[in-house]
Formats: structure tokens, sequence, C-alpha cells
């Protein structure tokens, strides 16, 4: 009989890395989330939840040993909706993942965040001290602290939308661990792309699309979009596309601004 992996979650969210690992066949042994409502959601769906600060020694005592620990600390310390304010803003949490590292020694390593956790600020040379910028802080403090904790460490970026999830959504990927893996090749691609393809490449499934996730008749339309800039100190203009045939989009960072900006809205056709 096989022995399940086990693993452990810091900022577990409302549950989708969870669902994952589920779904791989990994034991979670603890999942530590302080949000109250992400909490009740874990909840709702039959999912662990240990209700408390990662920062907490006493919520991973006497776990024995562990396979992994996936961190996805907070995104909004490098993310473009925001102000960017990398390792100095107070909710960095990779510092804590580091320390949660220290003390339960995984087998393996894995986080996820967005891609601008990998950018430089527009000013950068790509040379500074890792506190100035979310790139520098990346290649300069990340990348190294976790190499000397693991004999193998490497990063990507995936899209949701090439393994068939019916969604725009690109995260960076960092895995840490005893050898090097392969990343998953993508699954599912564009139309466009799938007909430009090689003779003898891979076979590729086109993209799962709006319409199919909601099960909608053909005589309705998802459209969505978000809010461009018209200038410095000007209103934002209202863009929309039609998103029915293709993987939704996600909050942008001029529409993260205002709530509402990039809803996604249904019509049905004459």
């Amino acid at each position: 009989m096989a022995v399940a992996m086990t693993s452990i979650e810091l900022f577990a969210g409302a549950g989708g890395a969870s669902l994952g690992l589920r779904a791989a066949g990994w034991e979670e042994v603890r999942a530590v989330e302080w949000d109250k409502a992400a909490c009740l959601t874990r909840r709702a769906a039959g999912l662990r939840c240990d209700e408390g600060d990662v920062r907490d020694p006493t919520l991973t005592d006497g776990i024995g040993e562990i396979d992994a620990l996936w961190s996805s600390f907070p995104c909004q310390c490098w993310s473009s909706a925001g102000k960017r304010l990398g390792a100095t803003d107070e909710r960095n949490g990779f510092p804590w993942t580091l320390d949660a590292i220290d003390r339960i020694r995984p087998r393996w390593f894995v986080a996820e965040n967005v891609p601008g956790l990998t950018h430089h600020r527009g000013e950068c040379t790509g040379k500074g001290p890792p506190e100035s910028c979310p790139g520098c802080y990346f290649l300069a403090y990340i990348l190294p602290e976790l190499e000397r904790r693991f004999a193998w460490v490497g990063w990507a970026e995936l899209n949701a939308s090439s393994y068939g999830v019916p969604q725009h959504r690109r995260r960076i990927y960092i895995v840490g661990g005893p050898r090097p893996i392969a990343w998953p090749a993508p699954t599912h691609a564009s139309p466009d792309e799938i007909r430009q393809g090689g003779l003898f490449g891979p076979r590729l499934l086109p993209w799962r699309t709006v319409r199919e996730a909601l099960n909608l008749p053909s005589s309705a339309v998802a459209t969505g979009g978000g809010s461009n800039p018209r200038g410095p100190g000007r209103a934002h203009e209202r863009t929309e596309r039609d998103l029915t045939d293709e993987p939704a989009t996600t909050v942008s960072a001029v529409s993260a601004v205002s709530a509402g900006n990039n809803e996604m809205r249904l019509r049905l056709s004459d």
C-alpha cells in the first residue's frame, strides 16, 4: 500500500492549493491561515484549517517528518496592482516562510506568487540592494536563501490557462528539493497557436473557455476587462471585450483601484 506524501501549507487562503494537493494524493497535516473568512470557506469545503499566524511555532509543533512545505506568501508587496514596496512592506511573508522551513525542515519546498516578484522597478538597474526592488530581492535574497537550504532550486512562470483552467492566471512557482524536477508541459493553447503548431509538436487541446466553464447557451455573451487610464490625473476609461470563447481575465493593476471595474457581465443576444 502506497504511503501518502505529507504536506504543510502556509498562508493557506480559501483552499485552492489544498484542493490541488489533495487531488495529487498528498496528505495535508497543517493548513495555516489567519483570515477568518478564508477559514470559514475552507471548513465549508471540507478542508483542513489551522487558524492562526504562520509565525506561531506551536501550530507546527510535533508533526514529525514532512515531505513538502507549500507557501503562498502574500503577493501585495510585489504585485503591480499595489505600491510594490517589496521587502520593506510589513506584509512580506518570505522571512516567516524561511523561519518555518528552518523549524520543519521539509524535503521539498514550493511557493507561488505573482510575476511582479521577479520584475525590477522602473528605475532599478538590477544591481541594487535586495530591499531596493522586488526583482533584486528575488535574485539576491530569495533564491540564495533557498539555495542554502536545498540541494536544488528552480523557478518558472506558468499560466493556468495552459493547463485546462478557464482563466488566464500567471504565477511564479519556486521549488526547492533534493533533485531537479521537470516542469509540466502545457496541455492547452489558443486555437491560433494550435493551428500554427508544427506537424510533429505536442498535441495540445484548445483553451477551456468561459462558455464551457459556465455552460453558457449559444445566445449568451460574457464580456469583461478593466479600465484604462486616459492620462495623468484623468478618469479611467472603461474597456470591455468578448470573453465568451476564451479564458477569463484577472484583475488588472489599473482596475484594482476601484471595486467592480472588471466584473464579468453576461447578456443574451437577440
